[in-house]
């Protein structure tokens, strides 16, 4: 303890006793323990302040003393430490007391306490600048070794929270080394089964953020990318609060930073390391290839690599798989281009000039095919999509299009064929696009057609044979080569040319007219099943009309019938030309045919034209009518619902005009009976009524009515006006008026109950109110009111407010409708004229009032309880 003072000049008299004692047994902990009081109590009683001090270093000296008689006691030295640190602050004194320290870190070393109280205290002195931060991290690192992990983190909180806490004098490197290793501490925390909750100290965040930001060297990058390989791991990545690409975006900023602000590192080393996290960023995000792309040209920018950067820009505008990538890269590429133009014009000189001119033409040339370069971008993305070649080849025309000069014309048209030969070899037929199947084909006949524009008809004929026989997925594509084609030569004007082209399409196959090919094997190809094509044979068969030669023109409809492929509009086609050259009977012989071959619509839809052509030409072939009949029958027992109403109608009409009379109304009412629609229903109903007035008179109508009132739903249109109206017309024209009233009333009922229509509802009171005015009494026109009072009351009342309109429309109907009944069935005026009321109109009687109503005895009955049929 030399460098504090000998201990005999502490020593006084009042000491004598205490020090004979240790002389006896210096191990005596009580001694020791009074020898302190001892002491205590004579500073406490010092009042001379030069004595003080004096008194302060004799205690000192007892804690020094007892400590050493007690080494591995850690309270005896803490004691003397902490009295040590309190009272002595001078220069000194601190680095007596560091010395100290250092002196026990072999015995104490291991004493977690022991290291938080001498780094607090090199802290606290560190900051009055009395010592060094280097050496304080020294010792701090000295500590992390000797301490076991499970202690570190109360290093840890002390370094943060104390030592780096408002600490600016610390060096960039320091820090960065300090937090590196913080990181690796917290990796490798679960290592060491650790389970501790941390005092405000870095997050993951800070760390990166605080590393990035103070490395300033290669051997700290190479240090960091150690670091951030393991931040990017998602285990990591879960607890920052920036995405993996953010981070290697800062990454790479930073590096670009590093080569342009004057540090003295390795620009070789550094833009080695650039490049590779460029190409890891560009393969781990490849979304984010442009914006990278750009970055990286323009760090080519700042170290004067002007040229590197184009180059760059090139290569990846040339590889961009994006529109997004692309227009970001092109347009940042032309606007370097146009700032370096910029940038040398200022300069005058031949060398300047020559790289003006390079860039000009690289800007040009640029500009020039944007619209070709977009296209390379479709193509990378897909090269068997038709329609990107396609807009490739109209790129091509275009450009052809503007250029006047011979020389380049020739080159652009050679550009274009190159182009169109290079897509019909390059696209896969199997991986095509569903939705543009036809447009390979499309490319082939216009890669034909070129050569014709050029002059060249036979490369364009060879051309269009050879697309014939691509192994094309679909029939549909084939017969759009060979329609193309034959359309091709008809518009050449040479129809026996393209005749043959078309024969020769559906001719079949050797093997399958020879039978040694099954036609229904799924593996054939389409070559092998076209001559079953209907288009071709469609076309083939227009073409074949051409020629006027009965003969052959009906062998070919007769071999596509007898190979079961022809359509409905092929026989009818066949048809009309048998009945233009005059066979009548032919033609309806081949209707029959084709009766035979077709079900469904297509076998309804023959039959109905069959049907009219019977009609217009029976009586000049001198059928009789029983065979008419049978065609007829044989229509109804298709029973085809959409042609089944027109059938009836056509052979009532038929049968009324040149067979029975009755047989017609029967055949009308069959025809009720088989119809679904209550519109079908009514209309055939009105017919018939028509036809019983005419051939019968009005009192046999009448039970047709009564059964159309109760069969026909009320919801259908014109229910009101076509049967109720005309029911109630015809009873009074027979002098029913009572029955018509019924018949009103029955009708009333039902619309009120099963209408849906107000304007129903409205219509049918007014048609009431109108015959009780022409055919009624006072007592008549109250007991209408008091039953539309009741009804309202039971259904719901009528909305006459807002139906004005309505109700004047309604009453302007029903009376149209009357007078062309009257005029159909031949109604005339009675001598006395019509019946007109004889009292004046009061208010209606308030309801529950009865009146005593006149009935005709010819009631009719009908059912009240009637349901509404669906409609």
């Amino acid at each position: 303890m030399e460098e504090i003072n000998p201990i005999l000049e502490f020593i006084g008299e009042s000491d004598i006793p205490f020090e004979i004692q240790f002389i006896k047994d210096s191990k005596n902990e009580e001694i020791w323990n009074q020898y302190l009081n001892h002491k205590q109590q004579e500073y406490d009683q010092q009042i001379e302040e030069t004595k003080i001090e004096y008194y302060l270093k004799n205690i000192l000296i007892i804690l020094f003393r007892r400590f050493k008689q007690f080494p591995k006691n850690y309270e005896y030295w803490n004691k003397f430490i902490d009295f040590y640190i309190e009272n002595f602050n001078s220069k000194n004194e601190i680095n007596n007391i560091t010395k100290i320290f250092l002196n026990l870190i072999d015995e104490f070393g291991l004493n977690i306490s022991f290291w938080i109280k001498f780094l607090k205290f090199l802290i606290k002195f560190e900051f009055e600048n009395l010592l060094d931060s280097e050496f304080i991290l020294t010792l701090f690192n000295i500590a992390l070794l000797k301490l076991k992990p499970k202690d570190h983190y109360l290093l840890w909180n002390l370094i943060f929270n104390d030592f780096l806490k408002n600490n600016s004098k610390i060096s960039l490197n320091l820090k960065f080394e300090l937090y590196s290793s913080f990181f690796i501490y917290l990796k490798n925390i679960n290592k060491f089964n650790i389970n501790i909750e941390f005092d405000k100290i870095p997050n993951f965040d800070e760390i990166f953020s605080i590393l990035i930001e103070n490395m300033n060297n290669l051997e700290q990058i190479n240090q960091f990318d150690l670091i951030f390989n393991e931040l990017i791991n998602p285990k990591y990545l879960l607890k920052l609060s920036d995405s993996e690409l953010e981070l290697f975006r800062r990454y790479m900023d930073k590096l670009i930073k590093l080569s342009n602000n004057g540090n003295k590192i390795d620009l070789i080393k550094l833009k080695d390391k650039i490049n590779k996290l460029f190409l890891i960023i560009i393969k781990k995000f490849p979304d984010q290839l442009s914006i990278f792309v750009i970055k990286y040209a323009k760090y080519f920018i700042q170290i004067n690599q002007f040229d590197e950067s184009i180059n760059l820009l090139e290569n990846y505008l040339n590889k961009s798989l994006t529109i997004k990538d692309f227009t970001l890269i092109f347009d940042s590429l032309t606007e370097i281009l146009e700032d370096q133009i910029n940038k040398l014009s200022e300069f005058n000189n031949n060398i300047e000039e020559n790289k003006i001119s390079k860039y000009l033409d690289k800007l040009e040339l640029l500009l020039k095919d944007r619209m070709i370069l977009l296209n390379d971008v479709k193509l990378r993305q897909n090269l068997n999509n038709p329609s990107i070649w396609i807009e490739r080849i109209e790129i091509l025309k275009n450009d052809n299009n503007d250029n006047n000069d011979n020389k380049d014309n020739n080159s652009s048209i050679n550009k274009i064929l190159d182009c169109y030969s290079k897509a019909v070899l390059t696209i896969d037929i199997k991986k095509v696009p569903k939705d543009e199947n036809l447009l390979l084909p499309e490319i082939w006949c216009n890669y034909a057609k070129e050569y014709f524009k050029n002059g060249d008809i036979k490369t364009c004929r060879t051309i269009f044979e050879t697309s014939t026989k691509v192994p094309w997925i679909e029939i549909e594509q084939l017969e759009f080569i060979w329609i193309n084609w034959i359309k091709f030569e008809i518009n050449l004007n040479e129809i026996e040319h393209a005749t043959l082209i078309c024969s020769k399409a559906i001719s079949i196959p050797k093997q399958i007219f020879n039978g040694k090919i099954n036609i229904d094997d799924e593996n054939l190809s389409v070559q092998m099943k076209l001559f079953k094509s209907i288009k071709l044979w469609s076309l083939y068969l227009d073409l074949i009309e051409n020629t006027k030669n009965f003969e052959e023109i009906c062998k070919a409809y007769e071999d596509s019938i007898e190979l079961k492929i022809i359509n409905g509009v092929l026989i009818v086609n066949y048809c009309l030309y048998l009945e233009e050259s005059g066979y009548i009977e032919k033609s309806f012989s081949i209707f029959e045919r084709g009766l035979e071959m077709f079900n469904g619509e297509s076998k309804s839809i023959l039959y109905c034209i069959y049907l009219n052509k019977i009609l217009k030409y029976w009586e000049k072939l001198n059928w009789n009518i029983e065979r008419v009949r049978e065609i007829f029958e044989n229509g109804l027992e298709m029973n085809y619902n959409n042609n089944l109403k027109q059938i009836y109608i056509l052979y009532s009409e038929w049968e009324n005009k040149y067979g029975s009379k009755i047989r017609s109304c029967k055949i009308l009412r069959e025809g009720i009976d088989k119809m679904n629609k209550q519109k079908d229903k009514l209309l055939l109903y009105k017919i018939l009524i028509i036809d019983i007035i005419e051939n019968k008179g009005l009192e046999w109508v009448v039970e047709i009515f009564q059964e159309a009132i109760e069969n026909i739903s009320v919801q259908i249109p014109g229910y009101i006006n076509e049967l109720v109206c005309g029911f109630v017309e015809v009873e009074i024209e027979l002098g029913n008026i009572n029955k018509s009233r019924k018949i009103l009333q029955y009708c009333a009922e039902n619309i009120m109950e099963f209408g849906k229509s107000n304007e129903d509802k409205i219509s049918i009171w007014e048609l009431f109110k109108a015959f009780e005015l022409e055919n009624g009494n006072e007592t008549t026109y109250k007991e209408m009111l008091r039953l539309k009072r009741y009804l309202e009351n039971v259904y719901g009342k009528i909305q006459i407010n807002s139906d004005i309109k309505l109700v004047e429309e309604t009453e302007s109907k029903n009376a149209k409708v009357r007078k062309e009944l009257q005029d159909r069935i031949g109604f005339v005026a009675s001598s006395s004229g019509p019946k007109t009321t004889t009292f004046t109109m009061q208010a209606e009687a308030p309801c529950g009032e009865e009146d005593v109503v006149e009935r005709n005895g010819d009631a009719i009955d009908l059912d009240m309880d009637m349901e509404v049929e669906d409609v």
